[in-house]
């Protein structure tokens, strides 16, 4: 489902890339489950909590857009070749922040 879930997105965003981050409840990193396009060497990547924009989406819930780059809070800057905007959102449940995409 995750595959078909990132790849209708990059469809219909038109977008070079697109990524799944789920949050571990115990450690509170995020892990990314599946990248595709432009983020598919993103692919498993452990985000310690509160780090890069993962972890700020995570930490306020709120929507992160950047069209100025390269953005320095991210994590791994060297996974994201020729990224020129980038969009972190929260997937929410019952209130709580618990993935991002």
């Amino acid at each position: 489902m995750v595959p078909v879930l990132l790849d209708q997105l990059l469809v219909l965003l038109k977008a070079d890339g697109a990524a799944l981050g789920l949050r571990r409840p115990i450690s509170g990193e995020t892990v990314n489950e599946l990248g595709r396009a432009g983020l598919l060497s993103s692919t498993g990547l452990h985000i310690p909590a509160g780090e890069g924009i993962n972890g700020h989406v995570m930490a306020t819930g709120e929507s992160y857009l950047n069209n100025i780059w390269p953005e320095l809070r991210l994590y791994r800057l060297d996974l994201l070749d020729d990224i020129r905007a980038l969009v972190c959102v929260p997937l929410i449940v019952q209130a709580q922040t618990t993935n991002v995409l």
